[in-house]
């Protein structure tokens, strides 16, 4: 664009007048604000949660995916780790090394 053109265009837009302000606009604005807050007060957590993602279903669904992955890998750690333990338990049993438990001088749990 050229310079005069552009020029123009800028003191055209600097002597046009403002538009008029209304006059009650201080009283819309307070009325906004009073009306906004009386609205935020009765959202519950779960509604701005599921307010900030466009299907709920998304959110459900992905809640329990969490609980069955998180119940799957419990389940399955508990498993491997009663194995190892049933492991070692046989190991221990079967290479004798009760033989160095020590005996209590004092029995004196009984």
């Amino acid at each position: 664009m050229k310079d005069h053109i552009f020029e123009e265009l800028l003191r055209a837009e600097r002597d046009r007048t403002l538009p008029v302000c209304p006059s009650n606009i201080e009283a819309n604005v307070l009325r906004r604000i009073r009306l906004t807050t009386s609205e935020t007060e009765t959202v519950s957590v779960l509604d701005w949660i599921f307010g900030l993602l466009p299907q709920k279903s998304l959110v459900l669904s992905t809640l329990a995916l969490a609980v069955m992955l998180s119940a799957t890998s419990t389940v399955v750690l508990e498993a491997s780790s009663a194995r190892a333990a049933k492991k070692q338990s046989l190991a221990v049993s079967a290479l004798d090394f009760g033989v160095f438990d020590e005996a209590p001088f004092f029995d004196l749990e009984n």
